[in-house]
């Protein structure tokens, strides 16, 4: 089942490129209204991703 179809929120989070040039990221799911949260978190893992 999708997170879609289960509302909860999801954001999906560039990380970079393997070894092949084909782009990857991660993909974090909060509880239902979380929202806010779940920005906050992936704010977070960008600026650590960015070091």
């Amino acid at each position: 089942m999708t997170i879609r179809l289960v509302r909860l929120p999801a954001i999906s989070i560039p990380c970079g490129t393997d070894r092949c040039g084909l782009p990857f990221g991660l993909q974090i799911i909060a509880a239902r209204g979380q929202d806010r949260t779940l920005l906050e978190a992936a704010q977070e893992i960008e600026a650590v991703l960015r070091t």
